[in-house]
């Protein structure tokens, strides 16, 4: 039995959250938290141990931050996978057969432009080195979580579905439902999975009763399961257990089918929330239309024979997106080689309505694909079913 085949009995448990209860046993502020486990290894195993012992059935190992962006920070980026094969080894020694192990990847620590000097290649050349230590350590699946850009989520998903690994995929949201970076949960849904995502939704975030509605809004969009992590309640207002499991019970019938804790809960908390989810039905499956299209802000409905405008990938983009007509319903944009993607990242974020790219030469919509962080139409000689399959996109016919 795989995870999927386990929601016919009901949602499935996550475990709770790890940072929170390691800080608890002791782990002080400013160190390598994943050299800190491997030094102290019996916290991390009582810790998953009662986990599992409360009804966890998927148990993070504690990889979040040991990709080799973030060691380098500790200069530890050569104890990339040693540390990951320890990890994973050590979450396995934990539960036994008892749950499935997953590796736990963290935001790669690096940014596009306007916000940073990073390429797309360099998100995924850190997402893929971590894939491919985690992959030889047996994980069962990758959990992609607490992102905030759409780039970053997407380089992971893409690394792990080209290695044919099962990956979860969350986004953390500020009060107002948007990630710093603007993304939206339906945007983030409808883009990830077209790309192969196997869940998508929330973690962190806020407590459960504000993800409940935040989840709702998603259900229209969804094909795939949609997963729950919430806080336990407001940092400075935790929830105890039973308030807790009360509450985050009722994400079940927004519509999550994987359900767990994050910052602040405890064993305690997911034995509560065990017991709250055990009547509960196996979940719907998800069956939205995948036939919308989204940039990281909206989701929008695939346009029809509405009026459409055309530009060119060129230095002059960005003032042609500023001048663009308000009543057209699609953007295409036209590119010839892949150099002139780099036209595209200070222009797309003046364009609110989809997008279309359209060239007849491949490496051309590959480069535009991967600056364009949202769910595009594609057209020209250059589409393939490799790139509709990688990326998500929508051909045009």
């Amino acid at each position: 039995m795989d995870w999927k085949d386990a929601l016919q009995n009901g949602p499935l448990l996550l475990d709770g959250a790890t940072g929170s209860n390691l800080m608890a046993a002791g782990l002080p502020a400013g160190v390598c938290v994943e050299q800190w486990v491997l030094d102290h290894p019996d916290v991390l195993l009582r810790l998953q141990q009662d986990f599992v012992a409360a009804g966890a059935r998927v148990v993070l190992a504690p990889t979040f931050g040991a990709n080799p962006q973030k060691l380098a920070a500790y200069d530890l980026a050569d104890q990339t996978e040693d540390f990951n094969h320890r990890l994973v080894a050590l979450s396995r020694r934990a539960v036994g057969n008892a749950a499935w192990v997953a590796g736990d990847l963290s935001p790669s620590g690096l940014f596009l432009p306007p916000m940073g000097t990073a390429s797309f290649a360099d998100l995924c050349a850190v997402y893929d080195r971590q894939l491919a230590a985690l992959q030889t350590a047996g994980v069962d699946l990758v959990v992609i979580e607490t992102q905030m850009t759409l780039a970053d989520a997407r380089a992971a998903l893409l690394c792990a579905k080209a290695r044919g690994m099962t990956a979860l995929v969350t986004i953390t949201v500020e009060a107002g439902g948007r990630t710093l970076t603007g993304l939206s949960l339906p945007a983030a849904v409808v883009t990830l999975q077209a790309m192969g995502a196997d869940g998508v939704g929330l973690n962190c975030s806020c407590g459960p009763a504000a993800m409940a509605a935040l989840l709702q809004e998603a259900t229209a969009y969804a094909a795939v399961p949609l997963i729950a992590k919430p806080n336990a309640g407001e940092a400075d207002d935790p929830l105890p257990p039973e308030a807790f499991a009360t509450q985050a019970a009722a994400l079940a019938d927004a519509g999550a089918c994987l359900i767990g804790g994050c910052c602040g809960t405890t064993p305690a908390h997911l034995a509560c929330l065990s017991r709250a989810l055990a009547d509960h039905a196996p979940p719907t499956m998800p069956q939205a239309a995948q036939n919308r299209l989204a940039d990281e802000r909206d989701v929008y409905d695939l346009p029809t024979a509405g009026k459409e405008e055309t530009f060119a990938a060129s230095p002059d983009l960005m003032d042609d997106m500023m001048d663009a007509d308000d009543e057209a319903e699609l953007a295409v944009i036209t590119l010839q080689t892949p150099a002139d993607a780099a036209f595209l990242a200070d222009a797309l974020p003046l364009c609110r309505k989809p997008v279309c790219f359209a060239a007849n030469d491949t490496a051309a919509l590959e480069a535009a694909l991967q600056a364009y962080q949202g769910r595009a139409l594609v057209a020209g000689a250059g589409v393939t079913a490799d790139l509709l399959t990688r990326y998500g996109a929508l051909r045009r016919d």
